[in-house]
């Protein structure tokens, strides 16, 4: 995850779409390590497929059993949402829709992973690209921060001033 980071950040050699998906990778990966969890308990999970596959072939279960592999785990729509959540403030900043947010980094990260053509008008672009991917990495600024101890209200202070989304009002608000 630091390197995809890092790379990111110092790499000339990325491209935008390159650019987009490390940032988008770092900021699932940061997630899931740090936010274990499914979306149900493993025993009501594993009944669930139980159910599914109960009158199945056993050739088709086989293989519906191998497609539900990782069905509980969480999106990775629902793993930027969570993350969003924790600095509202400042997303609002960058984004007042987060939803919007949400789905068009789910979308342009889909597209360009599995170039599902169905996704390709809904995928960001251009100034767009830049602009989801810049917010994407204030995110995931935001969240190594607060990894790293650093106080929720300092966090978004100082990520929102480094990206240019601090007014003069706040800065003397703040030293209040």
């Amino acid at each position: 995850m630091h390197d995809l980071y890092r790379q990111s950040l110092h790499s000339t050699a990325l491209s935008e779409n390159g650019r987009f998906l490390a940032i988008a990778q770092a900021v699932e990966s940061f997630h899931r390590r740090t936010h274990p969890g499914q979306e149900l308990a493993p025993a009501v999970h594993s009944a669930r497929i139980a159910r599914i596959t109960s009158r199945l072939s056993p050739e088709d279960k086989k293989w519906v059993k191998e497609k539900l592999n990782w069905s509980n785990e969480l999106t990775f729509a629902a793993r930027i949402r969570a993350l969003a959540a924790e600095f509202p403030d400042l997303l609002r900043r960058a984004e007042p829709e987060i939803e919007d947010f949400v789905r068009l980094l789910k979308d342009t990260r889909n597209y360009l992973t599995h170039w599902d053509q169905k996704l390709r008008t809904k995928a960001a672009s251009g100034a767009q690209m830049r602009a989801v991917t810049d917010k994407a990495e204030l995110l995931l600024d935001a969240c190594l921060l607060k990894a790293l101890g650093v106080p929720e209200a300092n966090v978004t202070f100082q990520v929102a001033r480094r990206r240019g989304l601090v007014q003069d009002d706040d800065i003397i608000r703040l030293n209040r």
